[in-house]
């Protein structure tokens, strides 16, 4: 199979990852609202907004720490929460240095 062939079967499966009008709320407050969004494999994509704006509360979703108010988060095509065979083909780092920047990430 060429590099084409197998970046287009790759494509045909979908996103890595998706969030399909994905709600969260926190005790009354909304920090994701109708959030659609897809993230493809083999693309670096970075998450770019003010303190609050959501970008950490979207990772845990991906990852599955979270569970959407509404919508659906899905990682390899199914529900990541509580989800043994995907939650091992990912990780969520979140590391806090006083030295530099907070930095996240979520690797599938």
């Amino acid at each position: 199979m060429s590099r084409d062939d197998a970046h287009a079967a790759v494509q045909a499966l979908g996103p890595v990852a998706a969030l399909d009008d994905v709600t969260m709320r926190f005790r009354g407050h909304t920090v994701l609202d109708n959030v659609r969004v897809a993230f493809e494999e083999n693309v670096i994509t970075g998450l770019l907004g003010r303190n609050g704006a959501g970008k950490t509360t979207m990772l845990q979703l991906i990852a599955g720490h979270l569970v959407p108010t509404a919508g659906r988060v899905e990682v390899f095509g199914t529900n990541p929460h509580e989800n043994e065979p995907v939650l091992q083909r990912m990780s969520l780092v979140k590391s806090v240095s006083p030295d530099s920047a907070d930095l996240e990430e979520v690797s599938l």
